[in-house]
Parts: structure tokens; sequence; C-alpha cells
């Protein structure tokens, strides 16, 4: 078997110089070159009779050189060199500029395939085609002509037509002798290994490259998912959990406290946590739930189910006006129980202080990381809004706190191929109900010719005492966002100033955006104007109204997010995007928002839309960056790869036989 550890230089031709060049196109052994993936593909087949070519047209020819000569031009220090190439039908003109040495080798009697665009002439003309000389041993396949053809990205130093020679040579030498690293017996329906790598590079046929690359491209599921299996092995076995019996009075005392009941999907999340938390291994959960389904206090209950073992809590979360918000529910909730709640941001100075002894809930920011003394015997960490922090971030709060409980939270649901593939090394609970009580949400997509109704309806509701966001995607203006908050501010305080009118925004100081949300809550003010940064955990029951301006700027997730922050309360809401009828694409994509209420399905057609990056953010989203594996499109694969590698007792052992 071949060494595809080995550096790229072990090739002929691959000196210093060249080496240097593949690197920086990420090919720095025989495996990176291997498994370099075709950007596309070019049908050069056929071989149709010269009489039958017409201009414009791209094509191969073979024929026989009649005739050869090279011209120069004075005074523009040019040359052309041209050669005249006929078949049994007619003959063509191939020309090429400023390579007057090309004479010594195309010589009247030798016999090449050229490929190209052809050109009005009498002769037709074909400038600089690519050429492969008809080798006198038949058994030579072409490489650059008369077959399907890859092309690949390539940057200065390395050509097209040397990469596509090294790699054809390669695959001749090398490319039966590729180890698969799975037995085939295991990989029915799917093309063996050897047979994968040779028809990704050079396919007979166009739909084998696809069949190809599912091949290989199940290769890197099989393998995220073993690794996957292999890390909870380990994990299960390496980590204690600190001790917890759950099902103390404590937590079922605060349920039975509650106004109301809770939801049957809140009443299944706490089994599952409280399952977990009777492991012996630390409890790795992932909480998604849609908008308004109560994660927050499900979250409650299970720190106290924590704390009644003498164990402290954690919450973190992305922003200052989540922490605060979170701090100002949680100390209501627990102040008849005697815990002590603590706020961390990154407006707390100095070292969080305990009052007492007693295990504490504190709720933060990613001023968390930062503590030099983290709060003693963490029995669970919680992170809410888990998409909003980097990985890193995450990790980071786990250092020196490996044994203590983790609930991620979530409520932009997570779609299933990136739960499969990103969050494969969690359990995962999910709530769709919401609680009983809230009015309806109706959503409305406008556009500017219904601005005067929308206005009208706006002091409407504002007179009959409700509250109103009105959400822009940028502070300032710009060319493609001319409604910006800084520019609307004015004419909206005078319209609606009797109603008061807050402003919050990004650059704000922390105390300014504390400051109007209080006001806000306690309804001093009717009328919100901000940006995105209310996506997130804001609660005031009695807004009902929410306007998002150029809305086609927001995904739809973020979208549904926002719409969120109204219909909280018992009163019906109404949500309206202000979008463009002209813009297709976009006004299409708002229309699904509009028509659905289901976040699961809105997070399934956005990362459809927007992909893996877009949707999950490239600094946080923690994807590995797979040759062949495209998400969402393989999703069956990640399945199927979760199956096998299910029924294999080992994952490092296959099995024998197709599972």
């Amino acid at each position: 078997m071949v060494d595809l550890k080995a550096p790229i230089t072990q090739l002929k031709g691959v000196g210093k110089t060249r080496a240097s060049s593949l690197e920086a196109m990420g090919i720095r052994t025989l495996e990176d070159l291997l498994y370099y993936r075709p950007l596309r593909y070019e049908d050069r087949r056929g071989l149709p009779a010269i009489h039958q070519l017409a201009a414009g047209q791209w094509a191969t020819i073979c024929g026989e050189i009649q005739s050869a000569r090279s011209r120069f031009f004075r005074g523009k220090r040019m040359s052309q060199f041209e050669c005249e190439v006929a078949d049994k039908s007619g003959s063509i003109l191939c020309r090429w500029w400023n390579m007057p040495f090309l004479k010594q080798h195309y010589l009247p009697g030798k016999r090449f395939f050229a490929y190209g665009q052809l050109k009005d002439g009498s002769p037709l003309r074909m400038d600089h085609p690519e050429i492969e000389w008809v080798e006198e041993d038949e058994s030579k396949e072409p490489v650059h002509t008369s077959r399907v053809v890859p092309v690949y990205r390539c940057q200065k130093g390395v050509g097209q037509r040397w990469l596509r020679s090294l790699m054809h040579q390669f695959l001749q030498d090398h490319g039966s002798l590729v180890a698969d690293p799975y037995p085939q017996a295991c990989m029915e329906g799917f093309l063996p290994q050897s047979d994968a790598v040779e028809k990704l590079h050079f396919p007979k046929e166009p739909d084998e490259s696809h069949a190809a690359r599912e091949r290989l491209a199940l290769n890197e599921a099989l393998k995220l998912q073993q690794e996957v299996r292999q890390r909870r092995k380990a994990f299960a076995e390496s980590v204690s959990s600190l001790p917890t019996s759950p099902g103390s009075p404590l937590a079922e005392t605060f349920i039975q406290s509650l106004a109301f009941d809770l939801t049957t999907d809140q009443r299944d999340v706490l089994v599952d946590i409280e399952s977990d938390l009777r492991q012996k291994h630390p409890m790795r959960r992932l909480l998604q739930g849609d908008v308004g389904t109560g994660k927050t206090l499900v979250s409650v209950i299970a720190a106290l189910q924590v704390i009644a073992c003498g164990h402290s809590v954690i919450l973190m979360v992305p922003t200052t006006l989540l922490a605060q918000q979170h701090y100002q529910t949680i100390s209501k909730q627990l102040s008849d129980l005697n815990i002590p709640v603590i706020l961390r941001t990154s407006a707390s100075h100095g070292e969080p202080s305990q009052a007492s002894n007693l295990p504490s809930f504190t709720v933060g920011t990613h001023a968390l990381l930062h503590v030099k003394q983290p709060t003693k015997s963490v029995g669970l960490i919680m992170i809410d809004e888990q998409h909003k922090f980097g990985v890193a971030q995450r990790q980071q709060i786990l250092k020196n706190q490996e044994q203590a409980h983790l609930l991620i939270m979530t409520a932009t649901p997570i779609p299933r191929t990136m739960g499969l593939a990103l969050y494969a090394d969690l359990d995962v609970s999910t709530m769709r109900q919401t609680p009983k009580g809230r009015g309806r949400i109706r959503t409305y997509l406008r556009e500017e010719k219904d601005r005067h109704k929308i206005e009208d309806f706006l002091e409407t509701t504002l007179k009959e005492g409700r509250q109103v966001f009105i959400i822009f995607p940028r502070i300032e203006a710009t060319e493609s966002t001319p409604k910006s908050l800084m520019e609307e501010q004015e004419a909206l305080t005078r319209r609606y100033r009797a109603f008061g009118v807050g402003l919050m925004h990004g650059k704000m100081r922390e105390e300014e955006i504390r400051a109007v949300m209080n006001q806000f809550k306690n309804g001093e003010i009717g009328l919100l104007l901000s940006t995105s940064m209310i996506e997130v955990g804001v609660d005031i029951p009695n807004a009902t109204v929410m306007i998002v301006e150029n809305a086609s700027h927001f995904g739809m997730a973020q979208l549904h997010q926002m719409r969120g922050r109204i219909g909280r309360g018992p009163h019906d809401a109404h949500c309206i995007f202000m979008g463009d009828s002209a813009d297709e694409v976009n006004w299409q994509r708002l229309r699904k928002v509009e028509q659905s209420l289901d976040g699961f399905e809105i997070a399934e057609e956005d990362f459809r839309l927007r992909g893996p990056g877009d949707w999950q953010g490239q600094d946080q989203s923690g994807t590995q960056h797979w040759r062949f594996l495209q998400l969402p499109e393989d999703e069956s694969l990640l399945i199927q790869a979760k199956e096998w590698t299910g029924t294999w007792a080992e994952p490092a052992k296959l099995p024998q036989a197709a599972p």
C-alpha cells in the first residue's frame, strides 16, 4: 500500500518551488493530492467531423497538421503561429500568439486532439486550444481531451494541465493500491474506495463523479460518528459527576408554587434531565425549544435539583441585557428559598462575593470566563442561546469544571442535519409547546405603499396602552439599508412623543441600555426603536406589535426569534415585515416566515438556503472543513453513518459483514 502521509515532494516533477505552491492550495501530502476535489468537470467527449462544426461551439477535434507557419507584426512586438489541421471532412486553423517556438513541434503529418471554442472565419479558427498528441500506443488514454476532464482550483505556479497530468500519473501508479478504510462488505450500494478515487478525478461519464463524491462523503460521515461514539464512551468511563440525587422536595415545592401547570414538553424534558443527573458521568444535554416554550423555567427547576444536593449553578447568557433580565426573574422566583443569586457581567467589578456558604445561582455573560476564583463545587453549568458563543468559549467555561453537568439551551431550533454533525456529542431534548393563556401572533408582509395604514395601526395600538417594537437592521443608513435607526429616530419620536419613545442599540453604554429597557418594561415607554439586539430573551408581556424594517436583511430564523419578543402575554400580537415585492427571491423567503410560526420548519428552510456557515456563524460554528460531506444535502449519509456505527460494538473495529 502507498503511504499517503508521505510528502508531495516524493512525486517526480515536484520540487521545492512547486511544493510551495501546492502547499498554498492545501496539498502537502500524497493524501492531500489524492483527495483534492475538482472544482468542476468539462465534457470534452465526442469527435465531430470538422465540417459539422459552427462558430461559437466548444468542441474536441482530431486531425492531422497540413501546414504551419509563423507571422510577425512589425511595431506591435507580436507574433502569431498557426497551423492548418484537417480530417477527412474539412479543416480548421489553430492559432497561438507570441509562441513562435511551437513551430519546431507542430510539423506536417503529426496528429493531435484540440479542444476549444470555434471562431468565425474561412476556415473556422480555434485560438489557443488545449492540445494532446495522438499516441502511437493506442492503449494510452488521453488526459486533457476527448474525455470528461477535471478542472481544479489552481494558483500561480501550478497550471491546470500540469496538475491534471500529475494527478493522472499518480492514479496510474498508485490508485489501485489506495487502502479502503472500511471493508467493502460494509459499503453495500457504494463504490469501492479505489474506484471512488479514480472516478472522482477521471470519470468515464459525468454522473460517475457524483457516486464517487458520495462514497468519499460517507467515509467522512462514518469517521465523524465513530469519533463521537469514542469520545462519549471515553468521557463516560473517565469522568465522574459530582454526587447528585434529583427528586428532592425543593424543586417539587417550587413547581407546586407556580400559578400555572407545566406543559407536557417541559415535564418530559425534566424527566430527561433527572435521568441524566442520576448517571455516574456528567450530563451533556442540548435543550432546543421554540420561542416562548419555557426553557428558562425548566433551567431553574433543573438548577434547584442540583442546588438541593449542595452544589452551585452557573447560567451563562450572551448579552448583559439578557443576564440582567434573568437575574431579576430568577431572584424573584427564588426569593423565598434562601438561595443566593449573583449577577456577573462586564459591568460587575471585582470577584463575585458569596453572602454565605450556601450553594449559589450565578447568572452572567462571557465575563464568567474571566473570573479568577470560580464558584466552588459547581454542579451544573447552563449556557443559554448557545449559538451566540464560540466553541472555545463553551469549552473554557468547562475548564476545571469537568465534573459539572452541562445543559446547553437554544431558542433557535437546530436543523436536523446540523444536529447530526455538530451536536452529535450531546443528548437532545426538544420543546415545541407554548404555555396556555398566550395570545395568537399574526404576521404580515407589507411594502412601503402600506406605510400610512401601518402608522395609523401603531397609533391605535399605543392608545390602547399596548407597547410596540420597531426593529432596524442598521444603526446608520447605508446604500442597501436606507431605513436605519438613527435616520428614522427623529420623525418617529416627533409623531409618537405622547406615548414615550425609547432608543436602544449596541453602541450605547450598558447602563443606558439597562435604563431604557427598565423604562420599557415598566410601561414608561410605549415605542422602542432598536436593532436586532432584542432578538434574544427580552420578555415584555404587554408588547403586542413589532415592525421589522428592511426585513430581507435578516435571516429567516432571526426574524422568527425577533417575532418571539411579542405575544408573550394574553393579548393577540401582530408582526409586520417591511419588504419589496420587486425583490422576488427575498420576498418569497419572507413569505415563508409570514406563513409559519413553527421555528423548526423555519430553521430547516433557513439552513437549506444559507448553508451551515452563514446559519451558524463562521466564528463559532465548530464545523469541520470536510472535503466531500455537504450539508444539508448529505443528511441521509449522516443518518446512515449513525445507524451503522450504532451497530458496531467497538467503534474502532468494523464488522466483517454489512450491518
